[in-house]
Formats: C-alpha cells, sequence, structure tokens
C-alpha cells in the first residue's frame, strides 16, 4: 500500500468517528467503572438519559434509606449536587441511614441521569464503591466480609493478644467469647500501647485500625496497618459518663408538689427517638414544670449501687437477676404521672404488673406510640406491639418463655396486655395527616381534656381501637372532612378503613382508681433539641411538632394535668360519665400477622448488647 492509499484509508476513518459524535443524539462518551468518573458538575451538564460514571463525596442521605446525595467536595452546603438513587442491595453499605460511616466518603457511581422527586439524579445503578482506599464499613462483621486485599477501616474491642505481643484479637463486642473476630497484625511501632502483653490496660478497650484485609497465621486478619488509635474515650472507664440522672424543679411559689417520670428504661432514646427531658422532649418537660410539676428521668434501678443503671439482656436467664433497666412498682409508686414515649423494647410480664398496679393505686400512665414499623433500634420491636403486650408476627420466636412468656400475636383484639387492663389497643397502621386529625369531642366528652384543642398533626402515626367502651373512649378522631393518606413507607395498606372506623387518634381510659391516655404519633410533641448520636453513630433530627401548627402542646398539658388529679370512679358509665364507642373490627385481618421481614434494616450494632453502641448513644459505654 502507497503512502497516499494510507492517507486516504485514515481520512475515512476520522470522518466517520466525528460523524457518530455529531449525529448519535443522547451517546456520550463517559469513564466506565475501570477508570476515572466525570465531575458531579460535568454530569449536571449531560442530557437526561445519558449513562455516566460520575465522582463524588456522600454529603447526606435523601428519602431516608433510599438515596444519597453527592457533590464535588466534601461539604454538605454544596449548591451543586446529584441524587443516587440506589438500588435495594446497595443501601446497607452506602445510605448514611444505615451505614453513618458512609457519610464524607468518595464514591464512584455508574447509572442514567434522570430525575428523582424534582432533583437532578442519577438513576438505574449498575456500579457504585467507595474509592480513595478504603471502604467505610466499620465494625469486624462487615471488614470480614471485604476481599483479602482490601483497604479497611475497622472499630473494635481488643479481646485477647496473640502470637505474643505481634498482634491483637478485636471484636464486635467486649466478650473474650466473641464468634466473630479479625487478627491486627501490629507494627513495631505500636505494639508497646496496643498489644495486652506489654500493655494490660489495652485489654477490652476499643481501637479504629485502618489496614488491609489478609490472613495471618491461618486466621482472618488486618495486616500493613497504616494507623491504630484508641476511640469511645477508651482511656477511661467504659460506663462511666451520663451517670446523672435529669430533674427539672419549679420554682416554690409554682410547686404543686407532683412528680412526672419520664420513662428512658426501654428504648426511649432509640435510632432517632429522643424523649428524654432534656433532648427531644425538653419543651413538654418545661411546659411540665410551668404547670407546677416536679419532672424527672425514669432509668431503671441500681441494684449494685454503682452509680450505673445497665441494660442486660435478660431474655437469657443468666442476666434476668443483673439487669438494672427495668420498671418495679415500687421505683416509680411516688410518681403522679408515668409517661412512656415510644418503648422499643418488650416489657417483661412483673412490669406489665407494675404498671397495672400504679394505675390501681390511682396514678396516671400516658401512653405516647408511633406508626407501626416505628422499630427505632431494629430490634423486631415497636412502641405499639411494646404497649399491645404482644408483637404483630404470629412467629415461634416471639413465645419467648422466661421472664417475658407467649408474645405472639393473639389475632384477637380483647387479648393482650393493653387491650385486657385498658379497653383498647394501638392498630398496625401508618397515616399521614399533615392537615391535622381534626375530629375533635366536646369538652363534656372528653372529661374536659380537649378546652383549647385544634386539629392534631398527624405525620407518620397511628391510630387506636376501643375494644372496651366501658373503660376506654376515644376523644381525638379523623373528621369527615380530614383527608389522612398511607405512610410512604407503611409495610401494608396504611390505612385499614378510614374516618372514625379507623380508631381514636387519643383516646383515655378509667379503668380503676386510675387513669392511662394514649396518642398514636410522636411528632406533634417532640422538639428540635435531640441529646444524644444514634447506636451506630449518627446524628438524630428531630423536629419542632410542640410549637408548630397542629401541635399537642395544649391537649398533652391537659392530658397530664386530668392523669394527675385522681378521682374515685371507675368506668365511663354512660350517665356520669360519656361511655366510650366500640371500634368495628378493632383487629382488621392485615393486622393478624407481619406483612413483611422484620427488621426493616439490618443494624450494623447488637440492639440487644449496649457494649456495641456508638459513643455517644444513650447506654453506650463511652461519651
Amino acid at each position: 500500500m502507497n503512502k497516499k492509499s494510507l492517507k486516504t484509508i485514515c481520512l475515512i476513518i476520522l470522518i466517520t468517528l466525528i460523524s457518530i459524535n455529531i449525529f448519535s443524539t443522547g451517546v456520550v462518551v463517559v469513564s466506565s467503572e475501570t477508570t476515572g468518573g466525570i465531575s458531579v458538575s460535568e454530569a449536571l451538564n449531560q442530557q437526561q438519559g445519558t449513562t455516566v460514571t460520575v465522582e463524588g463525596y456522600i454529603i447526606s442521605g435523601f428519602n431516608e434509606q433510599y438515596a444519597i446525595k453527592i457533590a464535588d467536595t466534601n461539604n454538605t452546603s454544596a449548591s451543586e449536587y446529584l441524587i443516587v438513587k440506589l438500588e435495594a442491595s446497595m443501601r446497607e453499605e452506602f445510605s448514611p441511614v444505615n451505614n453513618p460511616n458512609a457519610l464524607g466518603k468518595k464514591v464512584k457511581v455508574t447509572g442514567k441521569r434522570d430525575l428523582y422527586s424534582g432533583e437532578q439524579s442519577v438513576e438505574y445503578v449498575s456500579y457504585i464503591e467507595f474509592i480513595d482506599g478504603s471502604t467505610s464499613n466499620g465494625s469486624v462483621s462487615a471488614a470480614l466480609k471485604e476481599q483479602r486485599g482490601t483497604i479497611v477501616t475497622v472499630e473494635g474491642y481488643i479481646i485477647s493478644g496473640f502470637n505474643e505481643q505481634y498482634a491483637i484479637k478485636i471484636a464486635d463486642t467486649n466478650n473474650t467469647s466473641a464468634s466473630e473476630y479479625l487478627i491486627v497484625k501490629l507494627e513495631a511501632s505500636m505494639r508497646e500501647e496496643f498489644s495486652p502483653v506489654n500493655n494490660p490496660n489495652a485489654l477490652g478497650k476499643k481501637v479504629k485500625v485502618t489496614g488491609k484485609r489478609d490472613v495471618y497465621s491461618g486466621e482472618e486478619s488486618i495486616e500493613y496497618v497504616s494507623s491504630i488509635e484508641f476511640v469511645g474515650d477508651s482511656v477511661t472507664e467504659a460506663y462511666n459518663w451520663n451517670n446523672v440522672i435529669p430533674e427539672k424543679k419549679p420554682s416554690p411559689e409554682k410547686d404543686n408538689g407532683k412528680l412526672i417520670l419520664f420513662n428512658n428504661s426501654h428504648g426511649e432514646t432509640s435510632g432517632n427517638a429522643d424523649w428524654v427531658i432534656d433532648g427531644g422532649f425538653s419543651d413538654f418537660a418545661d411546659a411540665l414544670v410551668n404547670e407546677g410539676y416536679t419532672v424527672k428521668e425514669y432509668r431503671g434501678i441500681d441494684k449494685n449501687g454503682d452509680g450505673v443503671i445497665r441494660y442486660y439482656d435478660d431474655r437469657q436467664q443468666e442476666n434476668v437477676n443483673i439487669n438494672e433497666t427495668i420498671i418495679t412498682y415500687d421505683a416509680i409508686k411516688n410518681a403522679d404521672v408515668f409517661i412512656m414515649a415510644e418503648s422499643n423494647r418488650p416489657l417483661k410480664k412483673s412490669e406489665y404488673a407494675a404498671l397495672k398496679q400504679f394505675v390501681e393505686s390511682g396514678k396516671g400512665v400516658y401512653f405516647i406510640a408511633d406508626h407501626y414499623n416505628a422499630d427505632r433500634n431494629k430490634n423486631t420491636w415497636d412502641s405499639t406491639e411494646v404497649f399491645n403486650g404482644y408483637n404483630r408476627s404470629t412467629s415461634s420466636s416471639y413465645n419467648m418463655g422466661g421472664e417475658y412468656g407467649d408474645m405472639r400475636n393473639p389475632q384477637d383484639a380483647n387479648k393482650g396486655w393493653l387491650s385486657e387492663t385498658f379497653g383498647i389497643r394501638f392498630r398496625f397502621n401508618g397515616l399521614d395527616c399533615k392537615s391535622g386529625v381534626s375530629g375533635i369531642k366536646s369538652t363534656s366528652e372528653s372529661e374536659g381534656i380537649t378546652q383549647g384543642v385544634e386539629g392534631i398533626l398527624m405525620a407518620a402515626g397511628g391510630t387506636l381501637a376501643i375494644t372496651d367502651p366501658d373503660k376506654a373512649k376515644g376523644i381525638v378522631y379523623f373528621a369527615e372532612s380530614d383527608i389522612p393518606v398511607k405512610w410512604n413507607y407503611a409495610p401494608d395498606s396504611g390505612i385499614y378503613f378510614g374516618g372514625e372506623k379507623e380508631g381514636p387518634f387519643v383516646a383515655i381510659s378509667k379503668p380503676s382508681q386510675g387513669k392511662a391516655a394514649f396518642i398514636g404519633d410522636s411528632s406533634p410533641i417532640e422538639d428540635a433539641t435531640p441529646k444524644y448520636k444514634r447506636e451506630d453513630g449518627g446524628t438524630k433530627k428531630t423536629y419542632p411538632g410542640w410549637t408548630e401548627t397542629g401541635n399537642a402542646a395544649t391537649l398533652s398539658i391537659n392530658i397530664v394535668n386530668w392523669l394527675a388529679t385522681q378521682e374515685s370512679y371507675i368506668g365511663f358509665d354512660g350517665v356520669n360519665h360519656t361511655k366510650g364507642v366500640l371500634t368495628p373490627e378493632a383487629m382488621a385481618e392485615v393486622e393478624m400477622d407481619e406483612t413483611q421481614t422484620e427488621p426493616w434494616s439490618v443494624p450494623t450494632y447488637d440492639p440487644w448488647n449496649t457494649d456495641t453502641f456508638a459513643p455517644g448513644s444513650y447506654g453506650a459505654p463511652y461519651e
């Protein structure tokens, strides 16, 4: 072939390539998974429908666990960003809701440019990975799943030395018998401080380690360690923080001599909940103090007198006598009202009996629940189930025996502790009525509680069902003009019947000398000042429901005043006290078993073991 012919062929090829790029609309050459990606700024300029590979920092979650927001800079205020809609298999690792360590990490994503909830996005994601040489998996359990050769950053407790001073064994729990662990091969400069052979005080401390996944002496390991440090205030004694129980008192001239206890013994600060008097319920507590009440947090009983009230999983017989986060009648009997907001751990038979005795003595309990599956700590229990006295599931695993007994769904609205004691049950529904639930009964029907009360916000809440109208009655229902809708993440239809047939949003009961009150949502009571971190280390976000339109401030103060006033009548007789109205189909057919696998998301910690809780979360070993 002569030079002229070769030049002609090259010119034809060049013209063909240019034509393809000019006339093939919607086709853009982007980086593949094996090369670097384009920037977020560049990706924003690509047409919707274009497949792109983009790199950016995760600056926040979006739409709970279902998407992330990425930007070119690790700045939560970045003005240019993309929403990445995560496929189901990606959410556990890359959503900050499920994995707080993902926040601030850089990712490479391949997907199609699109719009998601009105925002510029990348969807139909075929590929996503952490880049810059590290993953965000923080637990030993997660690191064990990483391929050998992967750079990981792991947190775990030193449970023993290994190979004399040359390595340590770490686990997610401070338990020398832990079945899952990693060997960390220590560099020479690290052995004096971190090997229990050289420093016995290192044993039981929590460390953060960055290195390469490998095998050491036949054991799964981390080697070539680039950094290691004690974390979670590990240089101090575990559980040596947050041991002063909060209390607020009124001025002497306002003091009415009555005590309100806010329960925090059964997971009331789990996940994003923060229902304590110096946290997300501080506005509520302060309003009660202004009414003349003394308010105090209730944590349980300090059995060993060490100043620390600790939870031990008393589903295990060996922990029954040492678990201190329990409710007994003697421990709460001096209170006038006991407030239980979204308890997320089941009560023992003795605890249900203590609450019943408390009410029979003339005292009051305020039960604040939420929508079904508000399982804040992901232990398969939410407050509707805890208060009802049974799980939604019929699985034999909830025939717990021991201190708990059979807690399977009885499939009968008249059964269960709440229904049998107070003539009412919490439904397993999930609704929104953000314009306010406005079917408010008159003061003559509500024992005066609805005085000054207007429509109450329901933002992902639930309702109740009256099973014994002689004991219980609803005081706030859906009005005909209200338009409740299914909460987006309800695991079933969310709304079962609508209207008053859905059951009351707020109700009261007078089963004995004492009283009880109930509401199906914490949203109109909470405020925006959470105190603690989540158990996974994430930052909580609560809302200013106490002061916004639709708040339950007046309602809740009226409820507490009614509960704190002892009255000798029993039941609602229909003569002196308006009788309740039986809720038709008080247990819908769909409520007779769970409709999806639980928990709704796998936790990165063990909800039954506080040793695994992240620093700064309630009940955690370290601040």
